[in-house]
């Protein structure tokens, strides 16, 4: 679950860790960094934490787009939403709102050093020779529409979080005997002859008649059609055009950041260091120590995590805030009692109460101000639209009158790929469910534009005659054919092995060969003679005493294997120290992630989580 929970849309480890920078941001928005969540329209609740609709689509158009690209060609929209595409989105969201609110609950803040360094230690934001460069990691933000400002919040929020997790899971202690126990199985090795059975063995006792070939072709003529296909006519209306033609004067921009001066203030804010004790008695004799060296100590519970981050009075959730914002730069507080244990503070820096400059946010207004306008004027062009078809405009003269042009396409299928379309994920879907000469519903893209189609003329699906399919379903019938010969002759193998028969007598008899294996170990995925090895055959070889043949199994390049048990090697009696801690690293990351799992039920029990279903019904009514 927490490797699930890296991988997520956004939250505890966000892909911008990862050298990806998009994904969390579009998700989370840039605007919802200053403005916060909407209050309306929420899908879910999770404590005092919202998840909007909009933030949920754009999550979950996201989430589609990522596997898009990952799967390519194998994509299917269809598959993707009955596995339950959805709920993966929305449970992954309020898993990260669960742990977000544990971070508020626990003050937990990462300072603007850390920031830095996080920044500075990214790979993406790295020239040719590994050093951290400003123009591109400035570049790379300019070309996602993300400032510097928002994009340090944002890695904030992660950075902490991360923290929490961290401190939840590391703890993990890792049994010795069961590592010891592990290694015993891994290292312990197997020789065993293998007999190998392939298609070229039985190639010439596989005939296929004109009988089976007429046969096939008859059960399975759907397999050899042509698809239907259809002509499609479309006008579009496309949102990143009307937005790259829309005008955002310095009025415009001057008055809303005045409008919403109060979201760009911020409060006196504390730049905090402080230290971790288990006990109250360690935390006071350490009070009057020096903070530096104390840093170092081993006595902490936070060695080399120092840094608590800037924050406000409001922000800091331990008892005590008032002592401590009374301190001056450099001052030490008492001790103070945690969940986590003693903490005592440093006041690194005092940062005054004041607005951020215009400066700072003009480049994030003019973008949400220049959406805001697109997608004002985008609905007002599909309502238009909309109202010419109802009133018996063809698509031409609909499309001309919002000024749009319209395109064709001459064929497509049910399964075309076809970058013009590619962002309406129901383009094709809906074109094969209107009808012939008529107008389709309006469908929306991934970034809000609008398109309506026509379907001009249909091609019905048809067979191909068989003279045109016969190589195909000859070869089609002779690997079926051959695999079931094959099957049936290592089954045969096999029950002369049991029967006691020499291995020279059965490669003889059926005219296959027989080979070491050399030393194989459980995870072998071939034999010292680069033989694949199925799983099943070493999960049977590894349970078998010597002499003992196994069941013929299918290989990886469409043979089929029997091995007989030849040499059975215990594991060395002196472990091997990098294979000890191999299993240690991994076993902890087990364990780790059952811990984590418990961590999120405990937290469902903590924060209350309602989900609004009939808003998640409509969003998904509505074509998201």
């Amino acid at each position: 679950m927490l490797n699930k929970m890296r991988e997520s849309a956004s939250g505890i480890f966000a892909k911008i860790l990862m050298g990806i920078l998009i994904f969390s941001f579009v998700i989370w928005g840039i605007g919802d960094i200053f403005r916060g969540g909407s209050d309306s329209f929420n899908v879910a609740t999770v404590g005092s934490l919202r998840i909007s609709l909009p933030e949920y689509q754009k999550a979950l158009r996201n989430k589609k787009e990522d596997l898009r690209r990952k799967l390519g060609k194998a994509y299917n929209g269809d598959l993707v939403n009955k596995l339950g595409i959805e709920t993966i989105v929305l449970q992954e969201m309020i898993n990260n709102k669960l742990i977000e609110n544990d971070v508020k609950h626990f003050a937990i803040n990462v300072g603007d050093d850390e920031i830095v360094d996080e920044i500075a230690r990214n790979p993406t934001f790295a020239d040719k020779n590994g050093k951290f460069d400003k123009n591109i990691f400035v570049g790379l933000l300019k070309e996602n529409g993300i400032n510097e400002v928002a994009f340090g919040e944002m890695l904030r929020k992660d950075l902490a979080q991360g923290l929490l997790v961290n401190t939840i899971t590391d703890g993990v202690i890792v049994p010795e005997n069961l590592v010891a126990s592990l290694y015993k199985s891994r290292e312990e090795q197997r020789v065993a002859d293998l007999i190998t059975l392939t298609p070229s063995d039985l190639k010439s006792q596989v005939v296929i008649s004109e009988k089976d070939l007429q046969t096939y072709y008859d059960a399975n003529a759907k397999l050899f059609s042509t698809p239907e296909a259809r002509k499609i006519s479309y006008v579009e209306i496309k949102l990143a055009d009307i937005a790259a033609s829309t005008n955002i004067s310095d009025e415009e921009i001057k008055q809303n950041y005045q409008d919403r001066i109060a979201e760009f203030h911020k409060p006196q804010r504390f730049t905090f260091e402080h230290l971790l004790f288990a006990k109250q008695e360690d935390a006071e004799k350490a009070k009057t120590g020096n903070f530096a060296e104390l840093a170092k100590s081993e006595n902490i519970l936070n060695k080399g995590k120092i840094s608590f981050g800037t924050i406000s009075k409001k922000e800091f959730n331990l008892e005590g805030g008032d002592a401590v914002f009374a301190l001056k730069e450099g001052e030490i507080s008492k001790p103070i009692k945690s969940d986590f244990g003693v903490h005592i503070f440093r006041v690194v820096k005092i940062l005054p109460e004041g607005d951020a400059p215009l400066a700072e946010v003009r480049k994030s207004i003019a973008k949400e101000l220049a959406e805001k306008k697109a997608g004002d004027t985008a609905n007002k062009l599909a309502t238009t639209l909309e109202d010419a078809l109802a009133g018996g405009s063809t698509l031409e003269q609909a499309a001309d009158k919002i000024g749009q042009k319209i395109h064709t396409l001459d064929k497509i299928e049910k399964t075309s790929k076809n970058p013009a379309i590619a962002a309406y994920e129901n383009f094709l879907e809906t074109a094969f469910a209107t009808k012939e000469k008529e107008n389709s519903r309006a469908i929306t893209s991934n970034d809000g534009s609008y398109c309506i189609l026509r379907v001009d003329g249909i091609t019905a699906e048809k067979p191909r005659p068989l003279a045109e399919v016969k190589d195909k379903i000859t070869a089609a019938l002779k690997a079926d054919k051959t695999d079931e010969l094959l099957k049936k002759t290592a089954d045969n193998i096999g029950e002369d092995l049991k029967a006691g028969k020499k291995i020279a007598d059965i490669t003889a008899k059926y005219g296959v060969t027989a080979t070491s294996s050399g030393k194989i170990k459980r995870s072998s995925k071939e034999s010292e003679g680069k033989k694949p090895l199925p799983q099943e055959l070493l999960l049977e070889l590894f349970r078998s005493p010597v002499d003992a043949p196994s069941k013929a199994y299918p290989t990886a390049n469409g043979n089929y294997m029997i091995a007989i048990t030849k040499q059975i090697i215990a594991a060395p009696a002196t472990a091997d120290a990098k294979a000890l801690q191999k299993i240690r690293d991994e076993l902890k990351n087990n364990l780790a992630d059952e811990v984590f799992d418990s961590y999120l039920i405990y937290l469902r029990s903590k924060y209350k989580v309602e989900i609004n279903q009939a808003m998640l019904n409509n969003s998904q009514d509505s074509g998201e």
